[in-house]
């Protein structure tokens, strides 16, 4: 759902105009708004997206393999290994880990918040809890 510069990914959570409104003040520019659990299904789908830009050492180091690997793979497929990046760490450390240890890493902002890689807490006056990314 879109309402003017932000882009609302709440999943089932419904917000009123009065919440729309608050965002609208409270922020400039293009932002993109989720509940917690939108943030991390939305940030786990563009680390696995783009395993393959990651540092080889970051690589090997939550897989147990060789970073020359990695290494390997990116100088000769660029984003074309993304694939068989992902293979890898699927049969070694799994999604879940990787995904984990990236937001532990740099959090959710990194990934989500292309503009300044920065997440962002709002509450609403209703106690809702958003996190906003600005695109």
């Amino acid at each position: 759902m879109s309402y003017d510069k932000f882009t609302y990914d709440l999943g089932s959570l419904k917000l009123t105009l009065a919440e729309k409104i608050e965002l609208e003040n409270e922020f400039d520019g293009e932002y993109m708004v989720c509940t917690d659990e939108t943030a991390d299904s939305n940030t786990k789908g563009e680390i696995l997206s783009n395993l393959w830009a990651f540092r080889p050492e970051f690589l090997a180091i939550e897989t147990g393999l060789p970073a020359e690997v990695f290494s390997c793979l990116q100088e000769k497929l660029s984003e074309d290994s993304n694939e068989t990046v992902r293979r890898l760490v699927q049969s070694t450390c799994g999604e879940k880990s990787i995904v984990d240890a990236a937001v532990q890493n740099d959090g959710r902002g990194q990934f989500l918040a292309p503009y300044d890689g920065d997440e962002q807490v709002f509450t609403t006056k209703t106690g809702k809890v958003l996190y906003v990314y600005r695109c």
